[in-house]
């Protein structure tokens, strides 16, 4: 017998593409082991990762997933997220990992050439972690229901942007629509 929550894995592509972002982020917190980064150091760099992809995730979704299909920058991802608007609950949910890790990799290869691996990789793992968070949250907000969620008003307030795509940017987190006043629809 299924559970609700085990609907979630249910698509064979989501599967997939979360264990491969799961595989991204166990390699770079192998490399913050072997960089020897200490304990403090490595875990507020990780945190710093974290919070980070909160605030590329909402621009990344602002700025670049909404634009119309035919714009020159369309082919980064507007195209596969206007899609996903036409049918939000259509599987698979979790975005093709490739050009996110490709972007993730080259960023975490010029990192480590400024700063070292030994930075690079907590910080780059907290952002791998953020990304890994986001789509889980994403795939939780459109598979489960209000009482199977775990955080409900973060649901509520991805739901609303289906309904309202000029607002409410945050999947993971509503912070930077608190922050950038685009919690609400303008008029509202």
């Amino acid at each position: 017998m299924s559970t609700p929550r085990g609907a979630m894995f249910q698509d064979p592509a989501d599967a997939r593409r979360l264990a491969v972002v799961a595989i991204a982020e166990v390699t770079l917190l192998g490399i913050v082991v072997w960089s020897g980064v200490g304990a403090l150091a490595g875990g507020l760099l990780w945190a710093a990762g974290l919070a980070g992809w909160t605030l590329i995730e909402y621009l990344l979704h602002r700025f670049l997933f909404h634009l119309p299909a035919e714009h020159p920058l369309a082919f980064v991802g507007a195209r596969i997220h206007l899609a996903h608007h036409e049918a939000p609950h259509r599987t698979p949910i979790v975005k093709p990992p490739a050009a996110t890790l490709g972007a993730f990799s080259a960023g975490f290869c010029a990192t480590a050439a400024a700063a070292g691996v030994s930075r690079a990789a907590p910080l780059w793992a907290g952002l791998v972690a953020g990304y890994f968070l986001y789509e889980l949250s994403h795939l939780a907000a459109h598979l489960l229901g209000e009482a199977e969620h775990p955080l409900p008003a973060q649901r509520r307030h991805h739901l609303r942007h289906h309904a309202a795509p000029r607002a409410r940017f945050g999947v993971s987190s509503a912070l930077w629509d608190r922050a950038f006043d685009t919690g609400r629809e303008a008029g509202r």
